[in-house]
């Protein structure tokens, strides 16, 4: 028994280190050092790019105090590795933590160089790493970028480089779900929306002034609390698939309505450096199929 209870206690052991792993992503503009040991005077065994996902293996605890732009950085000595398999020492300073593995859904970190989606709103320029777009139209105050297929844009990191002139900008988040109903009179899209909502916007807190951390859904929680606070009912068809995947469906005033999270909204609010206040908006269209 006593045995039992020894293999069983280093079987939770080797699970609860396997699931305690911690991920990261680079947010050093010009990339990370690599190096074979935590000193600054070590050799340089490589460089992590902007956006790079990472693999905590250690933290070393020793700490180290960066000069960046007139700007001090704290931070440890961190042993890493990356998906590619680079292992080495790396400042701690210049990392955001992350929810996940590695990446999450469709993306082209596969090699060494990092993608990600670049576009600009009124001078300031924007960057989502491990990202990808097929579409981007501009319609008043609000960017559309169309996701390509299955990206999942939640854990990604984003980067804004404000203009010049300014001396605050703020990044908020929300969601726009819909519900919609496939009637016999359609839109271009062959659907008739009948209802769009959105939780109230959260602050995005800013990491090195620049980086943001996109949050992720919980979209079965997210659908229930909506069904919830609307009073809706599960369709006669609820079990019913679409064309590959499952959607669910709501009664919505008499009608079966498909519920969705369409988008992702990110509300940019400017301030310059004569208090002039502006307010534009990013939103990222949700990609649900081919």
């Amino acid at each position: 028994m006593k045995n039992k209870l020894i293999i069983l206690s280093f079987l939770l052991l080797l699970v609860t280190e396997v699931f305690a792993q911690d991920f990261y992503s680079v947010i050093a503009e010009n990339g990370l050092v690599v190096r074979d040991k935590p000193n600054l005077n070590a050799e340089r065994i490589g460089k992590f790019h902007c956006g790079t996902s990472i693999k905590l293996i250690e933290n070393t605890g020793i700490d180290l105090q960066v000069n960046d732009n007139k700007k001090q950085i704290l931070g440890k000595w961190f042993l890493v590795t990356s998906k590619s398999g680079v292992k080495g020492y790396v400042f701690s300073g210049y990392l955001l933590k992350k929810e996940h593995q590695w990446n999450v859904g469709f993306t082209c970190d596969e090699g060494l160089l990092v993608c990600s989606t670049k576009f600009s709103i009124k001078k300031n320029s924007f960057e989502i790493f491990n990202f990808q777009i097929e579409a981007q139209e501009t319609k008043k105050d609000t960017l559309l970028l169309h996701e390509a297929v299955f990206n999942e844009i939640g854990d990604k990191l984003l980067k804004i480089k404000p203009r010049n002139d300014l001396k605050k900008i703020e990044v908020y988040y929300t969601r726009l779900e819909t519900l919609n109903d496939w009637g016999s009179i359609k839109n271009s899209d062959s659907i008739i929306p009948k209802w769009k909502g959105n939780k109230p916007f959260i602050k995005l807190k800013a990491a090195n002034d620049i980086f943001y951390r996109i949050p992720t859904t919980d979209y079965d929680k997210v659908r229930e609390l909506t069904a919830v606070e609307m009073n809706l009912e599960r369709s006669p068809d609820w079990d019913n698939v679409g064309e590959g995947w499952w959607i669910p469906r709501y009664m919505y005033k008499g009608v079966i309505a498909p519920y969705e999270i369409k988008s992702i909204l990110l509300k940019i609010i400017t301030t310059d450096i004569h208090n002039k206040t502006e307010v534009s908006y990013i939103e990222i269209v949700m990609s649900y199929g081919c």
